[in-house]
C-alpha cells in the first residue's frame, strides 16, 4: 500500500489498497472521487482548474455504473492575518472570500456540466483560517477529511 500525494496543480489516479492524500488544503479546491475502489483526486489552485477538467474527463471515460460512484469536494477556505491593520484587514477578507466563493462554485458548475453533481456526496467548502486534508482510502472505500483550525495548529506545534 502507497499513500500517493496529490500536490498543487496535479490530478492523479490510483487503484486499491492505495491512498490518495491531498497535503493541505486552504484557498484551492481539491475533488476527490472513489469509483470500485478506484481514485480520482485533483489538487487545483483557483481560478482555472484545469487538473479538474482532466479528472472529469478520466471519470466520463472510466465510469460504467455511476450509481458506484461517490464525489468529495473540499477546499476553498482562506487565511486571515491578525497582524494587519482592521481597515487592511477587512478589505482582504472580502476579497479572499468572494474569491473561496467563485472557486467553489466554479468546481461545482465543472461538476454539474459533466454530469456528476448528483454523485457529490459531501462538500465542506469556506471558512476563515481552516486546514483540511483528504484522504481516499481506496482499499476500503473509505473518505477522511480532516479539519484543523488555527487554534488547533497552534496548540499541536507546543506540544
Amino acid at each position: 500500500m502507497e499513500e500517493i500525494i496529490v500536490e498543487q496543480g496535479t490530478y492523479k489516479i490510483a487503484c486499491a489498497p492505495n491512498i490518495l492524500y491531498s497535503g493541505g488544503i486552504g484557498p484551492c479546491i481539491v475533488v476527490g472521487a472513489i469509483y470500485k475502489r478506484r481514485g480520482y483526486m485533483s489538487h487545483s489552485d483557483t481560478p482555472y482548474m484545469e487538473e479538474l477538467d482532466d479528472l472529469l474527463r478520466a471519470l466520463k471515460r472510466d465510469i460504467k455504473d455511476r450509481t458506484k460512484l461517490s464525489i468529495y469536494v473540499v477546499g476553498a477556505s482562506f487565511d486571515i492575518d491578525r497582524d494587519y491593520e482592521k481597515p487592511l484587514v477587512d478589505h482582504y477578507v472580502e476579497e479572499i472570500k468572494r474569491t473561496a466563493v467563485d472557486s467553489r462554485a466554479r468546481a461545482l458548475e465543472k461538476i454539474l456540466d459533466a454530469g456528476f453533481i448528483t454523485h457529490v456526496r459531501e462538500e465542506r467548502c469556506g471558512g476563515v483560517n481552516i486546514n483540511r486534508q483528504l484522504f481516499l482510502f481506496l482499499g476500503e472505500e473509505r473518505v477522511e477529511i480532516i479539519e484543523e483550525t488555527d487554534e488547533d495548529l497552534l496548540f499541536s506545534s507546543e506540544l
